[in-house]
Parts: C-alpha cells; structure tokens; sequence
C-alpha cells in the first residue's frame, strides 16, 4: 500500500515502514477526530434547547 504511493518518498532505513505506517495511522486518527467534533458540533447547534427557564 505504502510502496505505490506516488507522494511517498523512497526508503532510507530498514525503519521507514513502520514510520510511513505511524504517519498513516496518525493522519487517519485526526481525521476521524475532526469528523466526530464537527457532528459533535452540528448536533449540538441543531438540537439545542431555546427558550428554557430555570428558577
């Protein structure tokens, strides 16, 4: 998968691998982390209460 990335750069390091498959790792975790904050904030702007009093 990492190998026919055009983007990707040739490997250095017996260890490139497994940085290139963190760097994917992490970059899927932030978006996936953004996806969920922003309905997070969609449903919090659609559903929320207007007009309610508390005494």
């Amino acid at each position: 998968m990492v190998d026919n990335f055009p983007l990707w750069p040739a490997r250095a390091s017996t260890g490139a691998g497994n940085v290139g498959a963190l760097y994917i790792f992490l970059l899927l975790s932030t978006l996936m982390c953004a996806a969920i904050f922003t309905m997070i904030l969609v449903f919090a702007l659609k559903y929320r209460r207007r007009g309610i009093q508390v005494e």
